[in-house]
């Protein structure tokens, strides 16, 4: 059960961060070509909370779990980029329902939301953010499991 857990938290890493292209409308209302980047990151969770109904700790439909992470800009974790807060409510099968707050350093707020899958590599949605990031969306691909993933996201704005 604890592995599962574990994937979890990567899966809930990824979903700070992730899907769903964006097309940038002037007040005049004609479409412009979104513009579209990409920013790799290294999270590392610093925190967890579970909070589960069922027997000897596991959880059942409706628990959720909370993560809070650590963002940088480099995979040797010298260059700091961001934190992150992640909620996951559990559903009826081995997936989880996850929104995630990111701030990166000086750049702005993003927020992510999906339902993460039980895999090691996956992709969600980001859904807005702010400053640099306001009206972003776009997709993230998180890969790794366990405290660590790695984290390519895809913004268009």
């Amino acid at each position: 059960m604890r592995t599962w857990i574990k994937t979890l938290a990567a899966t809930a890493g990824a979903v700070t961060l992730a899907a769903g292209g964006v097309v940038v409308t002037s007040a005049s209302g004609i479409s412009a070509p979104a513009h579209t980047y990409t920013v790799h990151l290294t999270a590392v969770q610093t925190n967890e909370r579970d909070f589960f109904t069922g027997p000897h700790g596991s959880p059942q439909p409706g628990d959720h779990t909370v993560f809070q992470q650590r963002l940088f800009y480099d995979a040797q974790r010298q260059d700091p980029a961001g934190i992150a807060l992640i909620t996951c409510t559990f559903d009826f099968t081995n997936q989880t329902a996850c929104t995630a707050d990111a701030v990166l350093y000086h750049r702005g707020g993003l927020v992510v939301e999906g339902i993460s899958p039980n895999t090691p590599s996956f992709s969600l949605a980001i859904t807005g953010g702010t400053d640099e990031f306001a009206d972003a969306g776009g997709w993230a691909v998180v890969s790794g499991s366990g405290h660590v993933q790695t984290i390519m996201l895809h913004i268009e704005n």
